[in-house]
């Protein structure tokens, strides 16, 4: 675990290491950076707050809070005006890989220490209305992938986003094959994608993708 963390930090350093509080809103995904061509017809950019405040006030409205999990935190800021705006209308779960980002204090009660692969071991199945990991996996997509599902209740969503380097040199780090994987159906059945992308191939840099899946 520590060697392939150490592997990811120094191949991918100027990539998800460097990204702490992102704001909720380009959550889901940040298609600007590297000029990517989204296979999707719809390659307007996709404002994730505004998806997450409707589906909050939604399960607010019903009497109930909207039970959120954040793999791959970071420091957690990303979530400090939400929390201090909506956040009666939502449970936060978060982790994060070790205290190394300067975390913000107001999320260390929400907080775990764990790798993705290991996150469906820290909470009960089907305990998630909403999964979300923004560059946060950290090369563990096939490794965690089952686990999201699992925690997610009926009907919950997940979106994910990452990259892989398509390094034949280092299969481990290759996240982007296993994201090909899911969109093929390769994963089990038990979820529906509602929408899939990726950047164009980028043998250097690597290639970007995002996931929103439904738990079926």
């Amino acid at each position: 675990m520590q060697t392939l963390i150490k592997q990811e930090m120094a191949l991918g350093a100027h990539r998800s290491w460097g990204i702490n509080g992102t704001p909720l809103r380009d959550y889901a995904f940040a298609p600007g950076r590297f000029q990517p061509n989204l296979k999707d017809a719809a390659q307007e950019k996709l404002d994730f707050e505004a998806l997450f405040v409707r589906e909050a006030e939604k399960a607010f409205a019903r009497g109930e809070k909207l039970n959120v999990l954040d793999i791959g935190t970071g420091g957690g800021t990303t979530w400090r005006r939400p929390i201090v705006e909506y956040g009666e209308k939502f449970n936060l779960s978060a982790t994060t890989l070790c205290d190394c980002h300067g975390i913000w204090g107001g999320i260390r009660p929400m907080l775990k220490f764990t790798n993705a692969a290991r996150v469906h071991l820290h909470y009960p199945a089907e305990s998630f209305d909403v999964v979300l990991s923004h560059y946060g996996l950290h090369l563990e997509l096939r490794a965690a992938f089952d686990g999201i599902i699992a925690l997610l209740k009926n009907g919950g969503q997940a979106f994910l986003s990452g990259y892989g380097y398509v390094n034949p040199w280092h299969p481990e780090m290759d996240d982007y094959h296993s994201y090909l994987s899911v969109t093929r159906g390769e994963f089990g059945s038990n979820f529906k994608i509602i929408m899939a992308r990726d950047t164009s191939h980028s043998y250097e840099n690597g290639v970007e993708w995002f996931l929103w899946l439904q738990k079926t």
